[in-house]
């Protein structure tokens, strides 16, 4: 998605268009089942409040919370946030009866 979102913001700046991406953390939500353990839950209000932020700042890329320093751990070893990503995940999918 942030490629596609980079692609996409280099195509549009000649029309005028200014693409944003927001990449929030886990964020607790009615809808959210989310794992409490190992990982930090923001709020709606602490989301709504750090986009409008770096809106102001005139931030194209935006990442509250949790989610700048996994940005930041991708970059240096990709396999291995990947991985706990991944194991992170499979607590917030519902089990299904078979």
């Amino acid at each position: 998605m942030h490629s596609y979102t980079i692609s996409l913001r280099a195509q549009l700046v000649e029309h005028g268009v200014e693409v944003i991406e927001l990449m929030p953390p886990a964020v607790k939500t009615d809808l959210a089942a989310l794992p409490e353990e190992g990982v930090k839950i923001i709020s709606t209000d602490e989301l709504v409040d750090a986009t409008w932020k770096a809106l102001a700042k005139g931030r194209l890329e935006i990442r509250p919370g949790q989610a700048n320093g996994l940005r930041f751990m991708s970059r240096l070893a990709p396999g291995f946030i990947q991985n706990q990503l991944t194991k992170g995940s499979k607590g917030s999918i519902p089990k299904t009866a078979h």
